[in-house]
């Protein structure tokens, strides 16, 4: 696997991590109503966001550079 191949693996895992964090944050914000987990809801989901904008950016960036 090439170091690029691994990169956009990454990011991609990266993203769905932060993304079920945020989903499982919400849901125990539902039952709890704790307003910590509303904030750690927020802050996965504009993880997830910067990841995913990180990711397209890498991905055009990277299409140019061939493999070695």
């Amino acid at each position: 696997m090439s170091i690029k191949s691994f990169h956009i693996f990454f990011v991609a895992i990266s993203s769905l991590l932060f993304f079920f964090i945020g989903l499982y944050n919400f849901n125990q914000y539902l039952s709890l109503r704790d307003s910590s987990l509303l904030i750690y809801f927020i802050s996965s989901l504009v993880c997830t966001l910067v990841l995913l904008v990180y990711g397209k950016k890498f991905v055009r960036k990277i299409k140019n550079i061939e493999h070695a």
